[in-house]
Order: C-alpha cells, then sequence, then structure tokens
C-alpha cells in the first residue's frame, strides 16, 4: 500500500471541494498536496471573496477592500517587467515579493462583475492610501466639510479640489490597469471554462449568497450597474483566442448590452455547452417604457446571439430571461441543436406573440423542461408536445408558471416512468373537464422524489395515491387556496397506515384545517424522518399541534430525532415554554422560526447564537419576551 495518495487521486478529490477553507487547508499539509490543491483553490478566487452563506455574513465594505486589494496585487506580482514599469510610472506600488505559483494561469471561472468590483476595491484602497496624509479618516462626514471650510477660509486650498484631482488621476490609472490585468488573464490563463455576467447568482450552489458587503445591483434610478465595456470586450485581447476556444458555459444574465461579446465568442469559441442570457435592456423612461433605439438594439442582440448559438458544435443546456424582442430568431437557431438539448429554461418569459414552440419535440434527449415566472403558455404554444415523446425527461418545472392541464398529462405519461422532479405550478383547466392530474402523476412517475404543486379542496384525495405509489418520495410542498380552509383531517388519518420512510422535507402552504389527533396520527403511523416542516396560513395551529411535532419529531428519547427546520405562520400565539423546548430539541445548526399573521406581533427565532437579542412586548397582556431574530 503506498504511504501517500498519488496526485491523480487528489486531483479527483480536490475538483469536488467547493468551499475556499477546505482548498486551504490543504494547501497546508505538504508540497506535494499544496502543489496539487494551489489549482483549484486560484481556479475561482473572485467568486471566493464575493460569496458567503446568508444568515453568517457579517462582511464589511473596509475588509472587502483589503482582500480585494490583496488578490489584485497578488495577479500585479505576476505582471511581465515591461508592465510593471508603466505601473509604477504612473504612480502605482507594486509587491517586491515574486509569486511562488503562476496564479493567473489558474484560472478557469471568471465573473466580470466580480473582477470589475475587485478592480475598483483595489482603485479605491489606492486612494485611501494616497489620501492619508491629508484627511483623517476617523472623522465622519459633517467634521470633514467643517474641515474643508475652514481651510477654505485660510485661503491655503479647496479640500474638494484635492480631492477631486486624486480621484482623475486614479481614474486615468485606471484604464491602463484594467486593460494590463485584462490582457494578463487571456495571457496566462490556458483555459478558462466559464465566462459569466451572472447577475442572477444561477451559477452558485443553494447555499451560496452574495456577500452583503457588496454595492447594490441597482442604482438610484432602479437601472441594473453596467461592467465596463473594456471588460465586455475582453476576447480582443492577445491571448484570448487560445485562453476562449475551449470555453464551455457562457452567463450573461445582465440587462446591458452583450452583442459586441456575442459576435467576438462567434469566431472562435465552438465548444460552448450551456448558454443563460437575458434578452432586456434596462429603461431609463418612465413607467418602464423603452425607446425603439432599445427594441432595434434587441433584434440586432438576437441575431448575434443566435449567430453564436448555430456555430456551437454541441449546445446542451440553454436557459433564457425576458425575452421580448427577437424570440422567433433564438428559438430558430435553437432548432439546430434539438438533438443535442439536454435542458431548457425560461424565466421571466412573456410568451405573448411568440411562436410555438415545435423545436421542443424534436429534443429526444431533453432531461428537464423548466419555465419560472412565466406568462402566456396557451394551448396553441405548446400543442406540439402533446403527442411528443422524451424518454429521458426527468425533471418538469412551472413555478410561479400555469400551463394547460392536459399539456401537463401528455407530458407526464411520455416520461417512460423517469421523472423525479415535478413541479406543476398552478395548472389551467382549458376542457373543463374534472382534473386528475395527482392521479396520473401517481400512476406513471413511481421513482418521483420532488413534488411540488396548487392543490384545490376537490384534489386532495388524490394525495393518498401520490403519497402511496410513489415511495420514493423526498420533498412534498403542497400549496392552496388561503380561503376557505379545506379540511385534510381525513388526509391524515389515510396516510397514517402508509409509511414514509424518504419524506425529508414537507411543506403545507394553503390554509388547510386539521386536528392535533390526525396529525397525531399521520406522523406517528407514517413515521416521516422528517428535516424540514412548514406549516403556513393556518388558522388551526395550536399548543396542542406543536406538542405533537414536538413529540414525534423533536423527542430527544427518539433515536431518529431529525429535524432541523421548523416554520410556521399561523393566527393563535402559542406557548412560549413550548417554543423553547423546540428550541432546545433541534440541533445546533437547526432553524425555528414562528411568524404570527393577523396579528400586531411578529417573532422569529433561531438557534444562531450570534444573531442579537431583541425585545418584543405583546400588546395585550405586557408581558416581555426575549429571542433571537433570524432574517428582518
Amino acid at each position: 500500500m503506498a504511504p501517500f495518495l498519488p496526485a491523480d487521486v487528489l486531483c479527483q478529490i480536490f475538483q469536488n471541494l467547493s468551499d475556499q477553507k477546505s482548498l486551504y487547508s490543504c494547501l497546508l499539509v505538504n508540497r506535494l498536496w499544496c502543489a496539487t490543491s494551489v489549482e483549484y483553490l486560484w481556479s475561482k478566487p473572485f467568486r471566493f471573496i464575493y460569496t458567503c452563506n446568508f444568515l453568517s455574513c457579517t462582511c464589511h465594505k473596509e475588509s472587502r477592500i483589503s482582500r480585494s486589494s490583496k488578490l489584485i496585487e497578488i495577479y500585479l506580482s505576476c505582471l511581465t517587467e515591461k508592465e510593471k514599469i508603466l505601473l509604477l510610472e504612473n504612480g502605482i506600488k507594486l509587491p517586491f515579493e515574486s509569486p511562488l505559483f503562476d496564479y493567473a494561469a489558474f484560472i478557469r471561472y471568471l465573473d466580470l462583475d466580480e473582477f470589475y468590483i475587485a478592480i475598483r476595491d483595489w482603485m479605491e484602497s489606492n486612494l485611501l492610501s494616497l489620501t492619508n496624509g491629508l484627511i483623517d479618516h476617523s472623522y465622519d462626514s459633517k467634521q470633514l466639510m467643517d474641515f474643508g471650510k475652514s481651510l477654505k477660509k485660510q485661503k491655503k486650498f479647496k479640500l474638494s479640489k484635492v480631492v477631486r484631482y486624486i480621484t482623475k488621476s486614479l481614474g486615468n490609472r485606471r484604464k491602463i490597469d484594467d486593460k494590463i490585468l485584462c490582457r494578463l488573464l487571456m495571457r496566462r490563463s490556458s483555459t478558462i471554462k466559464q465566462l459569466s455576467i451572472d447577475r442572477t447568482y444561477s451559477t452558485r450552489d443553494l447555499d451560496e449568497f452574495r456577500c452583503s458587503s457588496l454595492p447594490p445591483l441597482l442604482d438610484r434610478f432602479q437601472n441594473t450597474r453596467p461592467v465596463p465595456d473594456q471588460y465586455i470586450m475582453l476576447p480582443t485581447y492577445p491571448g484570448a483566442i487560445s485562453c476562449l476556444s475551449s470555453l464551455s458555459e457562457l452567463i450573461c444574465t445582465t440587462r446591458q448590452s452583450k452583442r459586441k461579446l456575442f459576435d467576438l465568442l462567434s469566431d472562435f469559441s465552438f465548444k460552448i455547452h450551456k448558454i443563460s442570457v437575458m434578452m432586456d435592456y434596462s429603461s431609463n423612461n418612465w413607467h418602464g417604457t423603452r425607446l425603439r433605439k432599445d427594441e432595434s438594439d434587441l433584434e440586432d442582440e438576437a441575431k448575434s446571439l443566435a449567430n453564436l448559438i448555430r456555430v456551437q458544435q454541441s449546445l446542451q443546456h440553454f436557459e433564457i430571461y425576458c425575452c421580448e424582442n427577437g424570440s422567433n430568431i433564438i428559438m430558430a437557431a435553437l432548432k439546430t441543436h434539438s438533438k443535442n438539448l439536454k435542458s431548457l429554461s425560461f424565466i421571466d418569459v412573456r410568451f405573448w406573440g411568440w411562436d410555438p414552440l415545435d423545436f421542443i419535440s424534436d429534443c429526444q434527449d431533453l432531461k428537464k423542461l423548466i419555465f419560472k415566472s412565466c406568462s402566456g403558455l396557451t394551448n396553441d404554444l405548446l400543442d406540439s408536445l402533446i403527442d411528443s415523446e422524451f424518454p429521458q425527461l426527468t425533471t418538469i418545472e412551472l413555478e410561479n408558471t400555469s400551463a394547460p392541464v392536459h399539456i401537463l398529462e401528455s407530458l407526464i405519461k411520455h416520461g417512460n416512468n423517469n421523472i423525479l422532479t415535478l413541479n406543476l405550478g398552478q395548472y389551467k383547466n382549458t376542457l373543463n373537464n374534472s382534473s386528475n392530474i395527482i392521479e396520473t402523476v401517481a400512476n406513471h412517475c413511481p421513482n418521483l422524489i420532488s413534488f411540488k404543486s396548487f392543490i384545490e379542496s376537490d384534489e386532495v384525495p388524490q394525495l393518498v395515491s401520490l403519497f402511496t405509489l410513489c415511495t420514493n418520495l423526498q420533498s412534498v410542498t403542497i400549496n392552496g387556496p388561503r380561503s376557505p380552509e379545506i379540511d385534510v383531517n381525513h388526509l391524515f388519518l389515510e396516510l397514517s397506515s402508509q409509511e414514509l420512510p424518504n419524506l425529508r422535507d414537507l411543506a403545507i402552504l394553503g390554509s388547510w384545517s386539521f386536528r392535533s389527533n390526525s396529525l397525531n396520527q399521520f406522523l406517528s403511523g407514517s413515521k416521516p424522518p422528517l428535516k424540514s416542516l412548514q406549516i403556513q396560513n393556518s388558522r388551526c395551529f395550536t399548543d396542542s399541534h406543536l406538542e405533537v411535532i414536538l413529540k414525534n419529531l423533536c423527542s430527544e428519547a427518539s433515536s431518529k430525532c431529525t429535524l432541523k427546520d421548523l416554520r410556521l405562520h399561523i393566527t393563535s400565539q402559542l406557548n412560549e415554554e413550548l417554543i423553547d423546548k423546540v428550541r432546545e430539541c433541534v440541533k445546533e445548526d437547526g432553524l425555528v422560526q414562528v411568524d404570527y399573521w393577523e396579528s400586531v406581533i411578529r417573532v422569529r427565532i433561531s438557534r444562531l447564537s450570534s444573531l442579537p437579542k431583541i425585545t418584543w412586548r405583546n400588546n395585550n397582556s405586557g408581558s416581555k419576551s426575549k429571542y433571537r431574530v433570524c432574517g428582518t
């Protein structure tokens, strides 16, 4: 047996580590681990800086600027001597030590927005260092204004002129720095796999969020902050052809013009597997109106995108946001890849005026079909899907979207029992027949893992078949009308005889009415190992219901106490001692959240010890209770 792991095995391990701390720890083990892991640690350095956990992000602007400055300085140390001399002549300080590795060569994932923020932070750090001798940063804004007025009275110099001069000087240097760093990345990086301007953060994992210290995505006029043209023109720099020729992912979910970028990449990037793009511009006009010039520019941008799509050798994943102009041109280009497409996503799209989506019926290898927050999914648009076979289809999602029910039933029946994830949204019954779509799901999706749907009162009995036949269900989210309440006692009693060994997440978002004894029989009989339980818009939930949850899911004596997330949105105020017992039983990283609606009181409780304590006063009884508040 070898005394150490070979480099090939280490590479397989490191490429599956996505967090910075783990990779940095591997860097410090020994020389072999250091030389092997450094490539993965520096593959997406800007992403590591600007991505945080939502609940534990305590970053400040000063700390972010400091980290960004150090990162940019490391890249500046990788410049050639000629480039360093140019920067020194412009008054920019450079690190004297040479780097141990050529860090610029390791970049594989580059987001132009993150790159721009890092350089801007570094320039701001330079501004602070240059003005350090003139301004005492311990002063607040009022003190600085008084200081400037006193200088003006003394007729020595105006503070505003000094700051304006320094800012202008730095602005002129920024153009030089931008170009030099862009050239560095294109010249040194052997392969960039992912190029993005990801304003929707679709490339991040579910537990990763935008750092709270970052500047807002929208300005004071509610327009998106654009990335400067010198970053969009990245493919024009020397070395871009070899660097971007193997590009596999392109994500451009920004509302600024991307036509130049599409045209440039069409010349040498032919291996893109995934394209995610937003086809919309920010409007500077009142009431969100769009100028005719913007509509014309969007048509031209759609043509450039269509050309980029056509030249690809094997486009497999396509995602589009907000496309109102040029949709027919883009869909015609997608048709050329119908045999290769594996996933199609339409997000925030209004399909009114679109031609029928006939090309989807030719996508025999399609695995995912997603519609999120879309409108206009009519019979005419989707009729071609009724008799289409999709033998590889595993995911159908209609989040905040409505589609004809008979078309959904056809997709489910032709899924060949392979569907694992299903979100029916709020489907439309256009044929005025009684809908049995839940029964259809139960009979044709035996391997279903995740299920979401809007359920009316007459469809509740069909859920028994769903839980009975789909034994692999792990996540179930049921939405429904808030009024009137739907009595589900009979449903819980029937499900109590059916064991649910795989159910991990259960969310009841509609206004369901059920007694505590019915809930007790359901939880004790089916024995679901729930990690997450949500009950929202409930008027029936009382202390007795919480006692049932405490007994069946949070009992310390139970060896299957797995509950980590309990969220209640109810009307009746609960006993505080019971809430404290639930908090004690959930694990340390768990979350207990209680919201009271149709009431003045609003309480949120968290296990996170870092959150501050806030005192809430009950206006009726005058008592005080202290909880740790999660969120705002």
